[in-house]
């Protein structure tokens, strides 16, 4: 009787390996792996998964780390997140499959380039261009020397955050800048505080600099001075400061403290320095307190004063590098 178990137990366990094989070659290009478990949670998860060819399939996470946009382990997370789809489907499911030629894989709705994808192009974790978020001080200048006026310098600070990366773009003959140099893409003024970016990647700095890109700066203000609603549209509209138009603002009282003291909250697309400033003044404002909030998808949050942390450069802006770098 329990030699007799134990066959009827192989055959039962080799159709059902029959069984998962058929499921394998039904799903395509979009299938999941060969582990049962994975088979069990495409059918619970219900309803059709993409098609595609056969040639050249692999595992979805696999795909996108190859194209560079993340470590594999985060593309699974990713995955999860619904953050990915294919052929217009979101996927899930961490096992699933996909054809890069033939299957659109989109990435937070950015096409993930199928050349990369599909012959390993992408950018290395050497290569990519890595991005940090600086609390900077009140009186501190974004550079890294100031040999006149002996002011404390944030780049001076800070450069040791780029001493490892500095060896990985050296030994993969990059375009990154040095270790012991940091670009900065907030150009924050002297007296400015508060968010202020910066890369190990002169392009990348300059792309997110670029007023073409149409990022958003926010700060927040402490205003001496009468708010009325005329200099209120004035800021809205853009102003003629000694000959120079300022783009339009958004603006707004956040609250009127006691006599003249306001807080405010302003976003500008400009990339010139001293555009508060300079526009408060024409208005006979003026500014007591500048703090750097955001800038593009990037916030303050609760990074404390004279702290740093790595960011994650977005697909977006990550494609949008890549077609400027002219990486292909």
């Amino acid at each position: 009787m329990r030699l007799l178990s134990r066959f009827a137990m192989q055959r039962l366990l080799i159709g059902r390996r029959q069984q998962h094989q058929s499921i394998h070659r039904w799903s395509s290009s979009f299938e999941v792996s060969s582990s049962e478990e994975e088979i069990v949670a495409l059918e619970q998860d219900g309803g059709e998964v993409p098609r595609g060819g056969e040639e050249g399939v692999d595992r979805l996470s696999k795909l996108v780390a190859r194209s560079g946009l993340a470590s594999r382990r985060e593309s699974e997370a990713w995955i999860l997140d619904g953050r990915i789809s294919v052929n217009g489907q979101v996927v899930r499911f961490p096992g699933a499959r996909a054809n890069p030629v033939s299957d659109r894989i989109l990435v937070d709705g950015i096409a993930l380039e199928r050349n990369q994808a599909a012959q390993g192009k992408g950018l290395t974790s050497k290569e990519r261009p890595r991005l940090w978020a600086v609390h900077k001080y009140a009186q501190e200048l974004v550079a890294d020397r100031d040999p006149e006026k002996k002011r404390r310098l944030m780049l001076e600070r800070v450069r040791d955050i780029v001493a490892v990366s500095g060896s990985k773009n050296k030994d993969s003959g990059s375009n990154s800048s040095s270790s012991s140099i940091l670009k900065p893409i907030s150009r924050l003024e002297f007296n400015t505080e508060g968010l202020c970016l910066v890369s190990d990647n002169g392009e990348l700095a300059r792309l997110l600099a670029s007023e073409s890109l149409g990022l958003e700066r926010k700060f927040r203000v402490r205003v001496h001075g009468s708010i009325t609603e005329s200099k209120l549209e004035g800021l809205r509209r853009g102003l003629f400061v000694e000959g120079v138009k300022y783009k339009p603002m958004t603006c707004h009282v956040d609250r009127t403290g006691k006599g003249t003291i306001s807080w405010m909250s302003i976003t500008i697309t400009e990339a010139r320095t001293r555009v508060i400033q300079k526009s408060f003044q024409a208005l006979f404002l003026k500014p007591l307190r500048i703090i750097s909030v955001g800038f593009g998808p990037y916030s303050l949050g609760d990074l404390k004063e004279g702290q740093w942390q790595e960011l994650k450069l977005t697909p977006q802006l990550l494609s949008q590098w890549r077609q400027r770098h002219n990486y292909r």
